[in-house]
């Protein structure tokens, strides 16, 4: 019997969350039974990083040529490579892939399974986006979520709950690496006896690290002997950084960018807090307690699926950065409490959210969709 052929395309100019759940998902499906292809478009730069990563695993890859974000011509070459490769089902992840392959897939026998981690509208645009993709994607034959949380979001927008699968994100154990190559204290000048916190992601509104930053403020007015960390670039840089200068803090908190290798950072520092406004099921607190590291996050999406309170982790109200320095507090001064929240967290990504349960389900969907 053939191979069953699935293209996964996504809108992406880095590898982040997302697109290592896509790498990972490729590595690890039947290969006997299935091919899986990393689709993602060029908007303009010699090579994806996405298709670069996915090429090093000797993944097969295809790339839609654009010199912008949204034409037409790009429905066409997705049309002409599902021809041309035969491909059985087409996987689109996010509000511009499940509008480009709706109409690539129209009139076709091509299944199309579109994947929804959340809406985000961190601007006007986005906003528009978010409200179109919540209409296209009831096209699709059927909607993945990465959380209970998100299929109750879509439940509300009155999606038939036949259309609708959960399938959480997982974190490969078998496949954890962490390098040895540095120290963080030394790298940024930090004492021994500071504690460190550190969050990881995008730049971003809805990703709430100005609450970490006042949060943070707080905690050093209190006495706490403290730095923190808030790896990622975004467009909200320049405005973090200024509040943390008007804030007179910049010794003690900081924006060191973009890593390449962030369990490499995550593993040396105390507690990861993840202060988001919105989430699907955030890879960040995965990849925390796949360390072993404690998590304080903001009880938003489907972070409450993860992180129970004083159970797995520690979890605040959105927007409260006094409730949030007051749980980084006592995360920070009840180590052997925080360490056991960890361990217990840890347990759970092993069951849980292991990636072979997580390929079982989207096998089992691929066939599913296939045979209606």
């Amino acid at each position: 019997m053939p191979k069953l052929k699935i293209l996964h395309l996504i809108a992406t100019n880095f590898v982040g969350g997302p697109e290592k759940q896509i790498l990972n998902h490729a590595l690890s499906v039947d290969r006997d039974r299935f091919e899986v292809i990393i689709g993602s478009y060029s908007e303009g730069k010699p090579e994806n990083p996405l298709l670069k990563e996915a090429r090093a695993k000797n993944l097969p890859v295809f790339q839609i040529d654009s010199e912008n974000s949204f034409n037409p011509g790009q429905i066409f070459q997705l049309k002409r490579f599902l021809k041309t490769w035969r491909i059985d089902l087409l996987c689109t992840h996010g509000y511009k892939s499940n509008l480009v392959g709706f109409w690539a897939t129209l009139g076709t026998k091509i299944g199309q399974i579109a994947f929804v981690r959340g809406w985000t509208g961190e601007d006007w645009k986005v906003k528009i986006y978010d409200w179109l993709d919540r209409l296209w994607i009831r096209c699709a034959d059927r909607i993945v979520c990465v959380s209970e949380a998100k299929k109750r979001e879509l439940l509300k927008l009155k999606i038939p709950s036949r259309k609708v699968a959960v399938i959480h994100n997982a974190f490969p154990l078998q496949n954890l690496r962490v390098g040895m190559n540095f120290d963080l204290r030394k790298k940024f000048k930090l004492t021994a006896d500071s504690k460190i916190i550190a969050s990881f992601g995008r730049l971003s509104p809805e990703k709430g690290q100005k609450y970490l930053i006042l949060a943070a403020e707080r905690l050093l007015k209190r006495g706490l002997d403290l730095k923190a960390l808030i790896f990622g670039e975004g467009k909200e840089k320049n405005a973090l950084q200024s509040l943390i200068d008007e804030l007179k803090i910049k010794r003690e908190v900081f924006l060191p960018g973009f890593v390449e290798n962030p369990l490499d950072y995550m593993r040396q520092v105390d507690l990861v807090v993840n202060p988001s406004l919105t989430e699907g099921l955030p890879n960040v607190i995965l990849e925390a307690l796949a360390l072993r590291k404690p998590v304080v996050a903001t009880s938003v999406g489907g972070t409450q699926e993860i992180i129970e309170d004083g159970r797995t982790g520690y979890l605040v109200p959105p927007n409260n950065p006094e409730a949030l320095a007051d749980k980084i507090q006592l995360a920070l001064e009840n180590p052997a409490k925080t360490r056991h929240l960890a361990e217990e967290g840890y347990k759970l990504v092993q069951t849980k959210f292991s990636l072979q349960l997580q390929t079982e389900k989207m096998q089992n969907l691929y066939l599913q969709v296939l045979d209606q």
